[in-house]
């Protein structure tokens, strides 16, 4: 560009600064950032048809009608027979057990369930059926499957973003999941108690802490505890929950709407913030508080975690704090005080020097001091320099929180500028039955979860509806 088209500085300063305060409509005259304009017709988006319930459909007729096994087989071949093709010839029965074992299991099958299945006199259908069921029935099912379920709710066993912190009872829900699976948990109330399972009826001290540690469904994730904006952390967090809850029930990626309109999906910035009301009305308790003000110490919080039901003489859990990186030998704790001892002493001799460089060193070794304090306190609290192993009898999780209150629109994202309120709700273009209305004492995480699971959403219960009733194909 030449030099006579360039804006002059102060207009690109202008422009930097207008845009930094959230780029406000200036025909209002206030000064003050608005919301943007709405584009979404919700009504329009009932329309398209993945907000509309699936219907049965009427079935396929076929030139073939002795291969279909089930009522899927028939459309599948319906499609095969227009395009002139013919279905693939039966697989034999040892090729058959290994891809059946490495689904369902993870594993090749052994030698001797090789011999057992070719060598079963049943007819292929029934010997098929028999090795199915040993297959679900095994522990591994659970274990290579639930693996895909981890994958969908971001699991993981550490914190990410700037400090990488442990997570030390993440385990416990990677275990609830492997044993849902292997269990065989209703749908919805998988769906259910990882979303409210704290606020449910629970007859046995066994179901109810199964069903806490499920909510750590919503206190895993990756956050920032460098983050010293409480208020931004905080809708950091709830903004992770209303994206990870819209990608693994409904397959929508809700957290677009956080900052503007869904630009693909008809997801207004109101819709986000009903949902995002429901989870900042909620206490997350994940063992870990964001770093506030200059504060350096220990982020980990023992009490920021979900009790269990106490366990007498329980072994305490392998884990261990986090943030307790100190010197296993209690032999430490006398070294850090003989050294404190000699800095003070150096100290004091170097007030008493008149060097020209005498009181430089003396703030220096004053600061040595301090630090060797904070080391002392350390050690003193983590059992003489060793490391605490934590209680058996906790989880990730989270409860209902002290604050119960309807969420306001963040701006363009930026939880300091606060546009209008927004109740708790769903989203409006999933039309359910009922109204599922949310008490105003209470977050709302339980008629959400019934909103889910209802036999009418849509873009997930009636789904796996439809889906069940399909027989396999042996």
């Amino acid at each position: 560009m030449r030099a006579k088209y360039r804006l002059a500085d102060s207009e690109i300063d202008a422009l930097v600064e207008w845009i930094a305060d959230g780029a406000p409509d200036p025909r209002r005259g206030d000064g003050h950032d608005t919301a943007p304009q709405r584009t979404i017709d919700i009504e329009a988006g009932k329309q398209f048809w993945a907000f509309q319930k699936p219907q049965q459909q009427a079935l396929p007729s076929l030139k073939d009608e002795s291969w279909p096994a089930s009522d899927l087989d028939r459309f599948l071949l319906a499609g095969l027979e227009a395009n002139g093709l013919a279905p693939a010839l039966p697989a034999s029965r040892e090729v058959l057990l290994q891809r059946a074992t490495f689904d369902l299991t993870g594993l090749p099958p052994t030698v001797q369930e090789i011999d057992g299945f070719k060598s079963d006199p049943a007819n292929d259908r029934t010997a098929f059926s028999k090795v199915v069921d040993r297959l679900l029935a095994s522990p591994q099912f659970g274990e290579r499957w639930g693996r895909h379920w981890l994958d969908v709710v971001r699991y993981g066993e550490s914190m990410g973003r700037t400090r990488n912190y442990p997570f030390p009872y993440a385990w416990k829900y990677r275990n609830y999941v492997i044993d849902v699976f292997n269990n065989d948990l209703s749908f919805d109330q998988f769906v259910t108690e990882q979303i409210a399972g704290d606020l449910l009826e629970s007859t046995t001290d066994a179901e109810r802490d199964r069903r806490k540690v499920a909510t750590g469904f919503l206190a895993l994730g990756s956050h920032d505890l460098n983050e010293r904006n409480q208020q931004k952390f905080k809708m950091d967090r709830v903004d992770e929950q209303v994206d990870v809850t819209g990608r693994a029930f409904m397959a929508l990626t809700t957290g677009c709407a956080r900052c503007h309109d869904h630009k693909f999906d008809p997801i207004p910035t109101e819709g986000y913030y009903a949902l995002a009301g429901i989870f900042a009305s909620t206490d997350t308790r994940m063992g870990y508080a964001a770093r506030q003000g200059g504060n350096k110490g220990n982020l980990f919080k023992p009490d920021r975690f979900v009790a269990l039901t106490p366990v007498p003489d329980a072994p305490q859990s392998k884990a261990v704090e986090p943030e307790a990186i100190v010197p296993e030998s209690t032999g430490e704790l006398d070294r850090a005080r003989k050294k404190l001892a000699q800095l003070k002493r150096d100290r004091k001799k170097a007030l008493a020097n008149t060097a020209k460089n005498a009181k430089k060193r003396g703030k220096q070794l004053q600061n040595q001091i301090r630090r060797q304090n904070q080391l002392i306190a350390k050690l003193e609290k983590n059992d003489n320099g060793r490391r605490k192993p934590l209680p058996i009898d906790l989880a990730m999780g989270v409860t209902e929180g002290e604050s119960i209150s309807d969420c306001k629109v963040n701006l363009r994202g930026d939880p300091s500028k606060l546009g209008d309120r927004v109740p708790r709700g769903f989203l409006q273009v999933v039309a359910t039955a009922g109204t599922h209305t949310i008490p105003k004492d209470q977050s709302g995480r339980l008629e959400l979860a019934e909103w889910l699971t209802g036999s009418d959403h849509p873009l997930s219960r009636q789904f796996c509806e439809l889906l069940a009733t399909e027989s396999h194909h042996y």
